[in-house]
């Protein structure tokens, strides 16, 4: 297929694009090549390329940026996203958005979330998102959303990526310095290997909106724990958070449901850690595309 992926540096889309350049025509946009705030450029840009397919991957992730620079996200995150909504209806190019677990934060509904139930999300990058889904939604009915929960690689890409459950564990070990995650929290922590190969069937998906993680039972402390387990280690630099979410624990959890019934299945967070091991020692030009 011709695609193009937004948001290429980043630490979802650099992965996809590495995994599928020997398979599909790829182009990757980063903010110097697309300005997707811009909606005629956008326009404009995806006219010229033609794509059959644009995953747009591209946002502004952190949940403190969000809520320090409100409006410059939200131009991001929603207007962004609606304009690349927009120029995929003009050019006839299918569009999968990728969007939150955050959703689902502040609804009081425990999980596992289902796709339908209703959203009130707490912190403003889940509003955004939100909003991103209503307006591409309108603009573009057949658009594919996939609720992606915290996803985790064994290394990073590049120099200055943020870390992850395994890298920041790694290296609180070579510090020999204690890490600290919280008890009352469950979400539905995920292999960025295994979320790509399935990837490959979700584009074909129905128009409408996807949880796309993990199942997991395990408190994220847990998840630590095991993780530290399968590295060969004991858990006598972990301390368990007891404060984060005490009042009300966070369950971000995701149903699978809605993907099963259309064949698609997650292996658990578990599974997810020991494949990710698994494959570490596999050459990294290689690796996403022998997992896929």
């Amino acid at each position: 297929m011709k695609i193009m992926i937004t948001g290429a540096d980043g630490f979802a889309a650099s992965r996809i694009i590495r995994a599928w350049q020997d398979r599909h025509e790829i182009t990757g946009t980063t903010r110097s090549l697309l300005d997707f705030t811009d909606r005629d450029g956008t326009g404009r840009k995806i006219r010229e390329l033609s794509p059959e397919l644009v995953i747009h991957c591209g946002a502004v992730s952190d949940l403190a940026v969000c809520d320090r620079e409100p409006e410059s996200s939200r131009k991001v995150n929603v207007e962004g996203a609606e304009n690349v909504a927009a120029a995929c209806r003009e050019s006839g190019s299918r569009m999968v958005l990728f969007s939150t677990d955050q959703v689902y934060f502040g609804g009081g509904v425990q999980g596992p979330h289902h796709e339908e139930e209703p959203l009130s999300p707490r912190r403003l990058y889940g509003k955004q998102k939100r909003e991103a889904e209503e307006r591409c939604r309108k603009v573009l009915p057949d658009v594919v959303i996939l609720r992606m929960s915290w996803m985790f690689d064994y290394d990073k890409n590049r120099p200055g990526e943020h870390d992850t459950l395994v890298t920041s564990v790694r290296q609180a070990l070579r510090e020999g310095s204690r890490m600290q995650y919280p008890v009352y929290d469950f979400r539905s922590i995920t292999y960025v290997g295994e979320m790509i190969r399935h990837l490959e069937k979700a584009i074909h998906l129905p128009g409408g909106i996807y949880n796309f993680g993990s199942p997991n039972e395990k408190s994220t402390y847990e998840v630590a724990e095991e993780l530290l387990r399968l590295l060969g280690y004991g858990a006598e630099l972990l301390v368990p958070n007891r404060e984060a979410f005490a009042d009300k624990p966070r369950d971000l959890r995701l149903s699978q449901d809605k993907l099963l019934s259309f064949g698609i299945r997650f292996g658990n967070t578990q599974e997810g850690l020991e494949a990710c091991l698994l494959h570490e020692n596999i050459s990294k030009s290689n690796l996403y595309a022998d997992f896929c």
